[in-house]
């Protein structure tokens, strides 16, 4: 089975994969999944955690 492409209306999936390739040639993968952690932690500041808000913008139910 092969990996499954996520794709977005806001960023182009080439653009993602060129920006990757080129931090690749320059960090390890544990940089950069370091680095990606740090930016979704900016990204929480400014735009608020959804995982820590009370109400589901999806309107679905926990699985239980």
């Amino acid at each position: 089975m092969g990996a499954e492409v996520v794709t977005s209306d806001r960023f182009p999936p080439a653009a993602a994969s060129l920006i990757f390739a080129r931090l690749l040639n320059r960090h390890s993968p544990a940089e950069i999944a370091a680095a990606v952690d740090i930016l979704i932690d900016v990204l929480d500041l400014v735009d608020g955690d959804a995982d820590a808000e009370d109400d589901d913008p999806c309107g679905e139910e926990p699985a239980e």
